[in-house]
């Protein structure tokens, strides 16, 4: 489905679950959802994923392909072989060049699309690597849009939440001491970690009517009573979908611990692997909240 005309090109909407086909090939699905570029003068198309793909680990894949030609409402190309890949981790690699080898000589490609391809590869390769636009921002700007997800990184927060800061007020951290309130109002906090994933987004993320709301909690003795809002979200690590909640202390009575505005603080069950650093994706409901450019 077309969801817009730019100028980098053709802006299309695989959604979640969503049947998709290449030439004669049977259909295909995809759990979370992607969005393709066909561009408007190029030898590529790109698909940048909504969930790093859990095998590959790609968010962002570059098939080097003639130019598209347009027949109602289908786009016509010739896979070259050559693929370019763009990980969470921000590395990326050319892909195929034995299969874009072994095919020169079975179909015998004419020198002419031999050096495009090469040259188009290169191409893509050095834009990926610097990530010149698109595959800077605009694409991951669709997925958030259209799909719901943003890509980010885990970075350190205050460690108030988990009591790794070592504040003598709440050793064991904030959260340990609000869960039990959290629990009594029914927000489902049972298996979740009592510290909070701090995700450093992209994208700004613009709160609607949360899941769950508690107003002026008194959790511990002399301190301001505060406000939380629960949104309902999902984060993915490595290709692997857990269920979360966005932890909102509400800025207009959280005392101290700010966070900057590109930070999401996130519940979620132990997760193996995560640290300061690891790159995440992050879905939340778009009926409670949405990110925005």
């Amino acid at each position: 489905m077309e969801v817009d005309r730019d100028a980098h090109g053709t802006w299309l909407l695989v959604e979640p679950n969503g049947e998709y086909r290449r030439g004669d090939e049977p259909p295909r699905h995809d759990k979370h959802g992607f969005i393709v570029l066909v561009p408007t003068d190029g030898w590529w198309t790109a698909n940048f994923n909504a969930v790093a793909h859990q095998l590959h680990g790609h968010l962002v894949y570059v098939n080097i392909n003639t130019a598209a030609h347009w027949d109602e409402d289908s786009v016509h190309l010739i896979d070259l072989d050559l693929d370019v890949t763009l990980s969470p981790d921000g590395s990326v690699r050319l892909l195929d060049e034995d299969e874009f080898e072994a095919h020169q000589a079975l179909y015998r490609y004419p020198q002419d699309i031999i050096d495009r391809t090469r040259t188009t590869a290169a191409e893509v390769l050095e834009a990926a690597s610097r990530r010149d636009e698109p595959f800077g921002i605009a694409g991951f700007a669709y997925v958030a849009e259209h799909l719901g997800w943003a890509p980010g990184n885990v970075v350190d927060g205050h460690g108030a939440a988990s009591g790794r800061g070592g504040d003598p007020r709440f050793p064991q951290g904030t959260l340990t001491l609000q869960f039990p309130h959290f629990a009594e109002a029914g927000i489902p906090v049972e298996e979740y970690l009592p510290a909070t994933i701090n995700i450093n987004l992209p994208f700004h993320l613009a709160y609607g009517e949360p899941a769950e709301r508690i107003r002026q909690l008194e959790w511990l003795a002399g301190y301001p009573a505060e406000s939380f809002e629960f949104f309902d979200a999902r984060i993915a690590v490595a290709g692997v979908v857990h269920p979360a909640l966005v932890y909102r202390p509400d800025p207009a009575t959280k005392p101290e611990f700010a966070q900057p505005h590109s930070v999401v603080e996130v519940l979620a069950a132990p997760i193996d692997g995560i640290e300061p650093g690891t790159p995440v994706s992050l879905w939340v409901d778009p009926d409670q909240a949405r990110f925005v450019v």
